[in-house]
């Protein structure tokens, strides 16, 4: 026999009441908590309709963009072609020196293919930066310019006409760029 006193029935009878409780207070109430579910369920697919329609909204605006920029740029191109000399809200560029692609080299995008222009006597600071927005960025630029990209760079930054010739840039990149320092130079 399992309960031998009135002490253990009491006991016994107090333990079952606690586990009935116990049961009765831990029950999730199924019917509650699946309904829950089901709404946040339809609630995150309404979601996902809607971000994916807005996505597909977005996705055609650019189209629509990229093809307006598309069509104004090769407008602009025909009418260059057409008549260089009176395109409207072009510039023509100086032209890109030898062995470098118009859009720069991967080395322009961490400034290893940039030189410090500056160590060129008549380059200033700002003159660098605009020499730099024409393509121009390092002392193998500068040594590669011909006559007419002189010309062209002196335009465009407004220096007068044989200042690149009369201050050698040329010769003093070839003398940076060969490791010849300034005082070395002036020796020489």
């Amino acid at each position: 026999m399992l309960v031998q006193t009135p002490t253990q029935v009491v006991m016994l009878v107090l333990c079952v009441f606690a586990g009935w409780l116990l049961g009765l207070a831990s029950t999730s109430g199924g019917r509650k908590w699946k309904s829950r579910f089901k709404a946040l369920e339809l609630e995150h697919r309404r979601y996902r309709t809607e971000a994916e329609r807005a996505a597909q909204e977005k996705d055609a605006h650019i189209r629509e963009i990229e093809a307006d920029r598309d069509r104004r740029i090769a407008a602009i191109e025909n009418e260059h072609r057409r008549n260089p000399a009176t395109a409207t809200g072009t510039v023509v560029p100086v032209r890109t020196p030898p062995g470098r692609d118009a859009g720069g080299s991967w080395r322009d995008w961490f400034g290893r293919a940039r030189d410090n222009l500056s160590r060129i006597e008549g380059i200033d600071e700002t003159l660098e930066r605009k020499l730099n927005v024409l393509g121009i960025k390092s002392f193998r630029d500068i040594e590669t310019l011909t006559d007419d990209d002189e010309a062209a760079v002196e335009d465009e930054t407004q220096l007068a006409r044989g200042t690149i010739t009369r201050q050698d840039w040329r010769g003093q990149a070839r003398a940076l760029r060969a490791g010849v320092d300034e005082m070395d130079r002036r020796r020489v």
